[in-house]
């Protein structure tokens, strides 16, 4: 939604949902670019072991995902200025994590135009696997 602007953004206005089913390469490739190689996202022998019922997502992959559901509704990753979230629960390899998002504030603050959205994100059996998520944009 390039162009989008802040007089035609109201509380309450959803943004596209997008959607994130991460396989074990996803979890792979992204280990390798991340430098993360614990073993609880390369190994699912490990991730049994330590209790995870096989291997896991990255944590910071699950909040990522969440960034880029604002930005492509922003039009532009650099309007971005805070994205936080509180981590709930794993997602596994084959979980699909739907994220949806709500416009919650909108507000002029030092000098720039800034929109808060709301995110929650869900795996297939409706567990919450962020929580407090939330992100600012600039306009």
């Amino acid at each position: 939604m390039a162009g989008i602007e802040f007089d035609d953004i109201n509380v309450g206005d959803e943004i596209p949902s997008q959607y994130f089913k991460p396989d074990q390469k996803a979890i792979w490739r992204y280990a390798a670019a991340s430098g993360d190689l614990n073993p609880i996202h390369m190994d699912r022998g490990y991730g049994s072991k330590a209790g995870l019922d096989g291997s896991i997502a990255h944590g910071l992959s699950t909040l990522a995902r969440a960034g880029k559901c604002v930005t492509d509704w922003s039009g532009n990753p650099d309007r971005l200025k805070k994205l936080r979230a509180r981590f709930n629960a794993p997602v596994k390899p084959g979980d699909m994590v739907t994220y949806r998002g709500r416009v919650i504030d909108k507000r002029i603050e030092g000098g720039g135009q800034l929109v808060e959205i709301g995110i929650e994100a869900e795996n297939q059996d409706g567990v919450k696997v962020l929580s407090r998520c939330m992100a600012v944009i600039e306009l």
